[in-house]
């Protein structure tokens, strides 16, 4: 991960601009088991009285005795090897300081996720939206990724987004020596973590 930023103050502007670079792996041995141990929720209606569920019972209790209100596990893909990701970001914003009472802040910031891929491409996947020839031509084919006969030619299974231009807005105006009032408009991307 590699992140740099500057800060530079020319008369009422204040410019702020900075990019970062992500490649990040995750490690399979022999796969990635993240989020297979499931999550188990609790609540009081399993210890409560039948006859007065929001009075009686405590969540403590059901966890206790092993009685979950909900449960659920992930199935995640079985992918051998190693799972790469790359993100990239830059950013400008200029803080402008229009008078004593108003500053305006205005921004962009473009964000370029790259998604996971196996290192050398070599693995399949279920395409949702190809017909398979060996169920009547119904959506749902496996297709294998990677280059070579029979692969789809791309190591990626997903291309990647680059239209995520993110704008910010904001000001900032005192009304008295006590009061400011403050507002601001932004479009925020969340960075990719593990195989997203």
């Amino acid at each position: 991960m590699f992140t740099a930023a500057l800060n530079w103050v020319h008369g009422s502007h204040e410019f702020k601009f900075g990019y970062d670079m992500r490649r990040l792996s995750t490690y399979s041995s022999p796969v990635d088991q993240a989020g297979t141990n499931g999550t188990y929720t609790f609540q009081r209606n399993q210890t409560a009285l039948p006859t007065n569920t929001s009075g009686t019972g405590n969540s403590f209790a059901s966890f206790l005795l092993g009685a979950p209100d909900n449960a659920q596990i992930v199935a995640t893909p079985v992918i051998p090897g190693n799972i790469q990701y790359q993100y990239y970001s830059g950013y400008f914003q200029d803080n402008w300081k229009v008078n004593n009472r108003l500053t305006v802040n205005l921004g962009i910031r473009y964000d370029m996720p790259l998604n996971w891929m196996v290192q050398d491409g070599a693995y399949s996947g279920l395409d949702l939206n190809r017909p398979n020839p060996a169920a009547g031509n119904r959506a749902g084919a496996l297709v294998f990724y990677g280059t070579g006969a029979g692969r789809e030619g791309v190591i990626r299974p997903y291309p990647a987004d680059v239209t995520e231009w993110g704008p910010r807005l904001g000001f900032a105006y005192r009304l008295t020596s006590k009061t400011v009032l403050r507002g601001g408009y932004g479009i925020f991307y969340q960075t990719l973590g593990n195989g997203s």
